[in-house]
């Protein structure tokens, strides 16, 4: 994941790519002291991109991280 331009003043664009199987995708934007100010809910696979907007927020130092979900089924007998 990588995001343009870094530094920003009013906006970002993350760009990523999820993994085919992968079930559900997330992104979450985090304040420097670790507090999720925003989730963005990301459907099917392949590369994406996704603008952040932080016209609300102060300067400082922010935080993204993406998590995919996939299902694995195990059998044991």
């Amino acid at each position: 994941m990588q995001n343009i331009p870094n530094p920003f003043t009013t906006e970002t664009k993350i760009s990523f790519s999820i993994p085919e199987g992968a079930t559900t995708a997330e992104i979450q934007i985090l304040n420097s002291n670790g507090q999720m100010l925003e989730s963005i809910d990301i459907e099917g696979h392949g590369p994406g991109e996704v603008m952040v907007r932080a016209l609300d927020l102060p300067a400082g130092t922010y935080i993204y991280l993406g998590f995919h979900m996939t299902r694995h089924l195990l059998s044991t007998y």
